[in-house]
């Protein structure tokens, strides 16, 4: 997630007129500081500048759920979500957390992934060769979903840490929301250097089609097209109208089987437009 001046906005919002279907829920707000989202099991230490780093945000996320699970068992519906970082981290555990409440009696667990479908794309930024580290030197082979591991080699597993490959193993029903043009994943592509918005936004909305709902036919996405990284709930609007809050109750009362578009909600406008920024 972000920084706490966000711990109760937009989805994690207690006021009905932001959050008509999730306001009076309760929330658990789950912090981290490694870059790993909850991946890496270091067991040795690093030193950097003369300062110790530890890497074991899988052990922290284990840890945090041992303290929450006895105190959730009365829940009915639980909903993992997060953002940038934090919606990759939602992509690569809610398996975990799904199987873990649903065997203490949960009945429904889904993923709401925010902002966290990173494609691979490495260039001068290093971005692609980075997150390849973050996997290797934090030890977070066993932080990804099992099934991408077992479908890589060990040489490839670093794959499995962008959401482009994990998606096709989340058996959870996951909504993703998520800009095709998404300002931090364009500035890491390198976008005027290699390709112009536009091509990316049809790169990125090809992997999301491809990798997420043509993985698992119970997943849904809302896809707008507003130059932003994060957040916005209630801003943007589908081409008929829908804005994520009334998307996403859609999908969660109906499911993706149950719509008319299959649970994929977009606004699917050229860049740059502004107007879909405002809920226009």
């Amino acid at each position: 997630m972000k920084g706490t001046h966000q711990a109760n906005g937009d989805y994690l919002s207690d006021d009905p007129a932001v959050n008509p279907m999730m306001a009076e829920w309760s929330v658990a707000y789950l912090k981290y500081c490694d870059g790993g989202s909850f991946t890496g099991l270091n067991t040795s230490r690093t030193v950097h500048n003369g300062t110790e780093l530890y890497f074991r945000g899988r052990a922290v996320l284990g840890a945090m759920q041992q303290y929450l699970l006895p105190k959730m068992g009365s829940a009915t519906d639980v909903v993992i979500t997060g953002d940038s970082a934090g919606g990759l981290a939602a992509y690569l555990h809610v398996d975990n957390w799904a199987s873990m409440l649903e065997a203490q009696g949960t009945t429904r667990v889904v993923g709401m992934p925010d902002s966290g479908f990173f494609p691979y794309y490495n260039g001068t930024t290093h971005f692609g060769s980075g997150m390849k580290w973050v996997f290797h030197h934090m030890n977070s082979t066993g932080g990804v979903p099992a099934g991408c591991i077992a479908a890589h080699t060990a040489e490839d597993a670093s794959s499995c840490f962008f959401a482009e490959n994990a998606a096709r193993y989340i058996k959870t029903p996951c909504f993703a929301l998520q800009s095709e043009y998404d300002s931090d994943q364009m500035k890491w592509a390198e976008i005027h250097g290699t390709r112009t918005e536009n091509q990316w936004g049809l790169h990125l909305s090809a992997l999301i089609e491809q990798r997420l709902l043509g993985s698992n036919s119970r997943h849904g996405v809302f896809l707008d097209s507003c130059s932003h990284h994060c957040w916005g709930w209630g801003l943007y609007r589908s081409t008929s109208g829908v804005t994520q809050p009334q998307a996403f109750q859609e999908w969660y009362d109906k499911g993706s089987e149950g719509l008319a578009n299959k649970g994929y909600f977009r606004q699917n406008r050229p860049y740059p437009c502004d107007s879909c920024c405002h809920g226009s």
